[in-house]
């Protein structure tokens, strides 16, 4: 037993099994695994013997198990309050038949990161403290080819994924598959009543239609930064393939209207489409106090003319500034 040890970094390897005794690490606060899904079990066993950690680390290499088509990762920690989780594939990608299952029971959770390049199916138990989460599956979208049964099972995990983050109050979500022209139709997500902080990364292959979309479902958005043009890693996607085509929502979202008051865009090229979406913020956000906009390749002389054209744009706020950063 080591009664005062409060942070364990540890690597487990396949060919040692870990059978620790209960409570072994009573005063362990902060714990980083890093091992191969051949060790699971040995993960499982060790959590619970930490009754007071607060901080987990999880770095996992998916292997190619022929022999376990299925694998389950069981985290359960009462006292846990962050949880960062890595998941990524070696030198082969996993086949899509495989069946990769997390649970996560941390009913005093607030802060939670992941890194995934397969995507899990989630699953939450108690997650009502958890008030922020970061979401990166921006390496997903360079081994998966598109087709029916890839959309309608990544729809159906999005979904899943984002029905246990209800609470959040911080979002961010860099996840260039949820913007998938060929794949956002197939899902829908929650509404996020608490959420008051945005950050949205936008890369080349995605549609603005995940912006409005998440406009829709969150009522309570005060602050939301947007990455444009971020570089898309899909290999079926050349450097130029740009799917930014600005369609408005239906009906004005809620947090428009009412409470969203700071708007950082980056990445900006004043593009045709870019233009539409920061006039149609100005137009309709009701309370904007700032936009912030950080523009790209741009010389002083179309700094000025970029100014000069946004001037025109109608606001809805009179308090709202513009402002140009580089």
């Amino acid at each position: 037993m080591c009664n005062t040890l409060v942070v364990l970094k540890l690597r487990l390897q396949p060919s040692f099994t870990i059978t620790p005794p209960s409570n072994c690490f009573p005063s362990l606060k902060f714990l980083k695994l890093m091992f191969d899904c051949l060790d699971i079990d040995s993960m499982e066993k060790l959590i619970p013997c930490c009754p007071v950690l607060e901080d987990l680390n999880i770095d996992c290499e998916l292997v190619d198990l022929d022999e376990f088509p299925v694998l389950n990762f069981n985290i359960s920690a009462l006292k846990l309050n962050k949880l960062q989780v890595y998941l990524y594939q070696g030198t082969s990608e996993i086949p899509r038949a495989y069946q990769i299952f997390v649970t996560v029971n941390a009913p005093s959770l607030e802060k939670f990161d992941l890194q995934d390049e397969y995507m899990a199916i989630y699953s939450w138990n108690k997650a009502k403290s958890l008030s922020r989460a970061k979401i990166d599956f921006k390496q997903l979208h360079r081994f998966q080819g598109i087709d029916n049964d890839y959309i309608l099972e990544s729809a159906d995990r999005m979904q899943r994924l984002f029905e246990g983050l209800l609470y959040v109050k911080d979002l961010s979500v860099s996840a260039p598959l949820f913007g998938d022209p060929e794949i956002m139709h197939q899902y829908h997500l929650p509404t996020f009543n608490y959420l008051n902080r945005l950050e949205l990364f936008l890369h080349t292959c995605c549609s603005w239609k995940l912006l409005t979309n998440f406009l829709k479902k969150s009522h309570n958005l005060k602050y939301l930064f947007v990455q444009s043009n971020a570089k898309c890693s899909a290999f079926r996607h050349g450097c130029d393939f740009v799917h930014h085509v600005w369609s408005p929502p239906r009906w004005v979202p809620v947090c428009l209207m009412s409470c969203l008051k700071n708007i950082c865009i980056k990445g900006f090229r004043g593009r045709v489409d870019e233009m539409e979406v920061v006039k149609y913020m100005l137009k309709q956000g009701e309370v904007l106090n700032n936009v912030i906009i950080f523009i790209c390749d741009f010389s002083v002389k179309d700094e000025v003319k970029l100014c000069q054209e946004m001037s025109t744009f109608p606001r809805a706020s009179k308090a709202c500034q513009i402002e140009f950063r580089r």
